[in-house]
């Protein structure tokens, strides 16, 4: 199997559902959600979601062995766009998210959901933001320290995702230019944000592309414009080494070459980042 090998045996039956549109995450776990109830015996269970180039999302579940994935399918993408109610006042719609146990509604900038005591709460998105990331990280330098200790961002998102973390209501909220680290230090912490484009732009102007030679320099600028448009996420999957403009300065291995060999690449790849959150 090469370096950029992109199948994997899969140790269990898999079902595996493409989206070519750009659809929001929360409605196909909605869609899931009704397709795993109206088959209980498929047991199905989610075990990957991930963003496949520039416009595809994969959703990936174990099925049983018995279950008939092409039935599964069907019925899955039959279902079309997923609108929970009418739009309300204000011209957004109601949504509902499911996260890994309470079932959250999101109604214009407020957020609906049942305690533990059974009683509907309803708050603002930003007081539900706030409240459920302080059960996790309690003092801006716990959540900092666990931002900088982990390897790849993702893991930090994603888990903050499975603690119903409402990320892109959250952004639509504060700002689409802001990654997940600047709505969090804002929204929890009061930190002033940095959009992604400024956090780049800082990197630039710091002496740190200094010691790397001009094409390596182009690489990592790049990423970072990468980053600005799409997000931590993008740059830390290896594969955005096959999409342009990245793509423009030649093959993957090309590139990784230029660095010295993968882990020298892998090894940039985290320092840049680390020069990303360093800005303030």
């Amino acid at each position: 199997m090469g370096e950029f090998g992109d199948f994997i045996k899969p140790i269990f039956d898999t079902l595996d559902l493409y989206h070519n549109q750009g659809v929001d995450p929360r409605a196909i776990a909605i869609s899931f959600k009704q397709l795993a109830e109206n088959h209980p015996h498929a047991e199905l269970e989610i075990v990957a979601m991930e963003k496949r180039g520039q416009d595809k999302f994969l959703l990936r579940a174990k099925t049983a062995a018995t279950a008939d994935k092409s039935e599964l399918s069907a019925e899955y993408f039959a279902t079309g766009e997923v609108i929970i109610d009418p739009p309300v006042e204000s011209g957004r719609k109601r949504i509902k998210y499911t996260p890994t146990n309470v079932e959250v509604s999101i109604l214009a900038e407020r957020v609906q959901y049942y305690g533990k005591d059974g009683k509907l709460i309803t708050e603002s998105i930003k007081d539900y933001t706030r409240k459920t990331v302080r059960q996790e990280f309690n003092s801006l330098d716990n959540f900092l320290k666990r931002w900088s200790a982990a390897e790849q961002k993702q893991a930090i998102i994603q888990e903050l995702n499975e603690r119903g973390i409402l990320l892109e209501a959250l952004a639509d909220e504060v700002g689409q230019d802001f990654d997940p680290f600047d709505l969090i230090c804002h929204v929890v912490f009061d930190q002033p944000p940095l959009n992604r484009r400024d956090r780049a732009q800082k990197v630039r102007q710091a002496d740190y592309f200094a010691k790397y030679s001009e094409p390596v320099r182009a690489v990592l600028n790049a990423l970072l414009d990468k980053y600005a448009d799409e997000g931590i996420e993008n740059i830390e999957d290896i594969s955005v080494l096959k999409v342009q403009p990245i793509s423009l300065l030649g093959t993957p291995m090309e590139i990784i070459k230029l660095f010295g060999n993968k882990q020298k690449y892998l090894a940039a790849l985290q320092d840049l980042k680390t020069q990303l959150y360093m800005a303030s």
